[in-house]
């Protein structure tokens, strides 16, 4: 919630206790009831939601960039010895597809690396047996293919959390624009208590402070 909505809605839960303290006044006054009743719904759900935790991405990011590099080290153990093992049974086209750096795995984008990981964790499970010659073992393989698959499920995280981020500030942003819907309505159905204390201490609820610059300042 930015700085101007929170503002919002602190004068938002301000003015319905102050609203409260004189119910006596206007609970017969069906509009006036019917918007109260609006503004209490809202006011809860917006209560709701503002507690949830934050959403972050860092954490996960974070845990991606590790999966990634482990993902990258532990297929290059692999592909190393692969990639003899495929000249020595003279197959170039296999040769080519095993000859991966580091650096170029590093520099490719989440969007393409996990599915070229994949197709050499594949490559390499298909010639499993016969690697064994070539100083590998069978949790080295093994291996290769956990971490490729931890990064795989890691990948989209950041995505996901991102989107549900998202959804969660568009609640919040339709919530304060229903309460701006509200306090359009109340402050028109207030006008016939004009000239009364009640009048009065309604608009000194509707004062919006702004706590960033410490202005006060109305916004209808």
């Amino acid at each position: 919630m930015n700085t101007a909505d929170q503002n919002y809605s602190y004068m938002a839960f301000s003015t319905f206790t102050k609203m409260n303290a004189y119910r006596s006044i206007w609970i017969n006054n069906t509009a006036i009831k019917i918007e109260m009743d609006k503004l209490e719904s809202n006011l809860s759900q917006l209560e709701s939601v503002s507690k949830e935790p934050v959403i972050s991405t860092i954490n996960v990011t974070q845990d991606k960039v590790k999966a990634k590099a482990e993902a990258i080290s532990a297929i290059l153990k692999v592909t190393g010895p692969a990639s003899v093992y495929a000249l020595d049974i003279d197959n170039t086209t296999l040769h080519d597809k095993l000859n991966v750096s580091k650096g170029i795995l590093n520099k490719m984008q989440d969007s393409v690396l996990p599915q070229r990981l994949i197709r050499l964790n594949n490559i390499i499970s298909h010639i499993a047996h016969d690697l064994l010659e070539y100083g590998l073992t069978t949790e080295d393989i093994n291996n290769a293919n956990s971490k490729i698959k931890a990064y795989v499920s890691i990948v989209d995280d950041p995505k996901k959390l991102i989107a549900e981020r998202s959804s969660k500030n568009k609640t919040l942003s339709v919530l304060i624009e229903e309460l701006r819907d509200i306090f359009y309505r109340l402050d028109k159905l207030m006008r016939v208590y004009v000239d009364t204390d009640f009048y009065i201490e309604y608009r000194k609820s509707r004062k919006i402070t702004d706590y960033s610059a410490k202005v006060e300042n109305y916004q209808e």
